[in-house]
């Protein structure tokens, strides 16, 4: 049997590393000799002798991720602490039941009863991986379109982003367009970029379509067209930038200009729709692209009217462009097509007016471009800038914009508000015992309930671990009345949040499993009306009544209280 590393003297050590959240390990002689309480629950043994007088690799998996032996690795990590005095590392560790999870292990050497040691730490990071992997995957979806996207943080004026795209359109590296900067790619002053950034701001968010000639780091030129859209991110602004190689286009409107002989082949060969009308304005040539995004054969297309392919509302979009005075001018609007099937297609229409020699109309030539991947694109942004990936509740960035413009409204109303702060009880045991999936399901339920608990109007977020946030506009005028409204709305919740868990697990090749648990929660809140403190100062009021309701015995509610 071991022997404890710890004298008397080291009590005060002693009562650190027990009481630590993480599990913590004594290493003498490349083995643990001793764990907290953190180990023996996060690993799913029953005892402690159990993990001691073990090589750290005899929980783990054979080999770790990288393909290394994991005895070889660990012997290798515990030499580097020796020698360098601290090291840390990621380590896939297994479990009593065979499950395998990745931890941040910090191995520091230092001396316990005159023999040197190793204090051991592991911190379970699987929650990070997860968010690293959701952000590998939106990185794979931005870099699968061959459209340059850039992401620019207004205050700032730095790129936040670019994709694959970008970098294979200016023959750049990521990171050489990341230090050039948008004053660079552009070759505009700041003060002249400032300028086009609140335009597009001011302009309600999103900017007509222009085409310019860029050239590569190689010396070729290609022409791009380029859509600048801005969105709100938190209390500022970021601007995506849009950039579409239409060289082959312009190539193909100066073919089309020059010499009809050919011109088949070439707007056949040309990556977007092409459209084009007779002087009437009905259509005398399509390509095989532009049938295809409507769902229609070219002989079903020719000689109808554009309108005849739109809803009312998008159609008037091609009557107001029917009564413009022609003029040489490319003109760039987006329009909605009706497929076939009844859908609409988000499209993107550069339409030219062609001229006879003698001035008279040709009729108009349209380049359609289908924008369904591109509003995918911006939507996918948006949600992940301001929405949970797991319960795709808002999380804080959104959560603190709606506030402001609750608080805003009370003001005006002379209505009170409330903000609920709420903490899973009994959550973590949940993790502990069956893993992060399970835990995951948990709380995707608890998001369900909190929203079947309010109405459409309010707003139900999600702050990060088990914290959620409710937020309730618009009450009553009467402070008394609505804390009895806020009240009514807190217990209903908590019955709600109360009620057994019953989760159906999924197992790869087996089985789904049923997992029942019992989870409560603390509920503090706190009441904000016309006269009230700010947005930061209200949530921290109700935060300070939930840690009220903690520690009165958890699943209870309390209101804030100055006095506290």
């Amino acid at each position: 049997m071991s022997h404890s590393p710890f004298n008397d003297d080291h009590s005060w050590f002693k009562q650190l590393f027990e009481l630590s959240p993480d599990p913590t390990w004594i290493i003498d002689d490349n083995r643990f000799v001793e764990c907290n309480e953190a180990a023996i629950r996060t690993l799913g043994y029953t005892s402690r002798e159990e993990l001691l007088n073990v090589h750290p690799s005899k929980l783990s998996p054979p080999r770790q991720p990288d393909g290394e032996d994991s005895y070889a690795k660990a012997e290798r990590m515990m030499s580097l602490a020796k020698d360098k005095g601290l090291h840390r590392f990621e380590w896939m560790h297994a479990k009593a039941d065979g499950t395998n999870f990745v931890a941040e292990v910090t191995l520091s050497a230092i001396e316990l009863r005159d023999r040197q040691v190793i204090y051991c730490v592991w911190r379970d990071i699987t929650e990070r991986k997860q968010a690293e992997e959701e952000l590998r995957r939106f990185r794979l979806a931005m870099d699968a379109t061959a459209d340059g996207i850039y992401v620019v943080d207004r205050a700032s004026m730095r790129f936040v982003d670019v994709n694959a795209g970008a970098c294979n359109m200016l023959g750049l590296k990521r990171e050489e367009i990341l230090a050039l900067g948008p004053e660079g790619v552009l070759s505009m002053s700041r003060e002249n970029l400032v300028r086009l950034y609140d335009s597009v701001i001011a302009s309600g968010g999103v900017t007509a379509t222009a085409e310019i000639l860029r050239t590569r780091k190689d010396g070729t030129q290609a022409w791009v067209e380029i859509q600048r859209r801005a969105q709100r991110a938190g209390e500022g602004w970021i601007i995506v930038t849009v950039a579409r190689d239409v060289t082959k286009r312009k190539q193909a409107e100066n073919a089309l200009h020059k010499s009809e002989q050919g011109y088949r082949t070439m707007i056949d060969s040309a990556p977007e729709g092409v459209w084009m009308l007779d002087p009437g304005r009905r259509t005398s040539e399509v390509n095989q692209r532009m049938c295809d995004l409507l769902g229609y054969t070219r002989e079903d297309m020719l000689g109808r009217a554009p309108v005849e392919f739109a809803d009312a509302e998008n159609g008037k979009m091609f009557q107001q462009q029917a009564r413009r005075v022609p003029s040489r001018e490319t003109r760039t609007y987006e329009v909605a097509l009706r497929h076939r099937d009844g859908r609409n297609i988000p499209t993107e229409f550069n339409a030219t007016n062609l001229f006879n020699e003698d001035g008279s109309s040709m009729g108009v030539l349209a380049f359609v471009v289908d924008l369904t991947e591109r509003r995918r694109m911006e939507d996918q942004v948006r949600q992940m800038a301001f929405h949970d990936t797991l319960t795709n509740l808002p999380n804080r960035r959104l959560l603190n914009d709606r506030l402001s413009q609750a608080v805003a409204a009370n003001k005006r109303s002379g209505c009170y508000g409330t903000v609920m702060f709420l903490d899973l009880d009994n959550f973590k045991s949940l993790n502990d015992a069956y893993g992060h999936a399970v835990g995951d399901l948990l709380l995707i339920e608890a998001a369900d309930r909190l929203k079947s608990c309010v109405r459409e109007m309010d707003t139900v977020g999600r702050f990060g671990g088990d914290e959620f946030v409710v937020m309730i506009s618009e009450l009553d005028v009467d402070r008394s009345e609505s804390a009895a409204e806020a009240g009514f709305i807190a217990e209903k919740i908590r019955a709600a949040l109360a009620k057994p868990y019953v989760l159906q697990v999924e197992h790869e090749g087996a089985a789904k499993t049923t997992v029942e648990h019992h989870c409560t929660a603390s509920i503090g809140v706190a009441l904000f009306g016309k006269h009230e403190a700010s947005e930061e100062d209200i949530l921290k009021r109700a935060d300070a009544a939930m840690y009220q309701a903690k520690e009165a015995g958890c699943n209870l509610i309390r209101f804030y209280d100055s006095k506290y």
